[in-house]
Parts: structure tokens; sequence; C-alpha cells
């Protein structure tokens, strides 16, 4: 079942981890040729989401309200 970028950037940073590169990766414009229904579904909707994280190094402090950002 997909799930929202929000959440999974939420679970990424709650590990601790920062997002250092994100890419969608897009279909080739050849491919609207032969498959045109999958071609506009794609690049609206990408069926691959590449991303780069590493570590956060930085202590997260929370806001003045407690909240953390």
């Amino acid at each position: 079942m997909p799930q929202p970028l929000e959440r999974w950037v939420a679970e990424i940073t709650e590990a601790g981890f920062v997002i250092e590169c994100l890419v969608e990766h897009r279909p080739a414009p050849a491919m609207a040729q032969h498959h045109p229904r999958e071609y506009a579904k794609l690049s609206r909707e990408p069926g691959f989401i590449a991303l780069r994280i590493a570590k956060n190094t930085t202590p997260i402090r929370p806001r003045p309200d407690g909240t953390m950002p």
C-alpha cells in the first residue's frame, strides 16, 4: 500500500537520519509513443523514488513550544 512521502520523511528523520538527495525517476520520452497511458501515469506519479540518506550528526533541539522540528 503506498504511503505519503510526508510519512517516509517523518520516519527517516525520527530515526535520526537526514535526506541528502531525493530523485523521482521519470519515464523516457520515447515511452510515450509505445505506452502512452503508462507514460502519462508515470509522469504524474513516479514509479520509483531514490533517496540518499545519512546519519544526522547535528543534535535536533525542540522548538520553544516543546515540539520537534
